[in-house]
């Protein structure tokens, strides 16, 4: 981090994926125990599940992140993080077309 600076360490997406799975993981570890030990319903079952699912989620993003530490794989998770970044653009513009086509039926009622 001091050879990077501030900036270009927080500013990296695993750096942030790494942050973002403490945060998460707090959030859902107070929520939990907030209603378990109070024993009165602040969060909804649904909202810690979904808070849960997003740090889940972001835990095995990390996991495929390490896996480039095996060369038999590192040449696999490279060639996947290639294709979704050159492949980005184009999920952009389906994107775009997508919102188009619904804001022509939200305007049609």
């Amino acid at each position: 981090m001091v050879e990077a600076g501030i900036k270009d360490y927080f500013f990296d997406v695993w750096n942030f994926i790494d942050l973002s799975i403490i945060y998460l993981n707090m959030i859902f570890l107070i929520m939990l125990i907030t209603d378990l030990g109070l024993e009165k319903v602040y969060f909804t079952l649904e909202i810690i599940q979904i808070v849960g699912a997003f740090a889940v989620f972001q835990m095995w993003l990390k996991v495929f992140y390490w896996c480039r530490i095996f060369s038999s794989l590192a040449y696999y998770v490279k060639l996947i993080l290639q294709t979704l970044s050159d492949a980005a653009p184009f999920m952009f513009m389906c994107l775009i077309v997508c919102i188009a086509y619904g804001m022509f039926f939200v305007g049609a009622d």
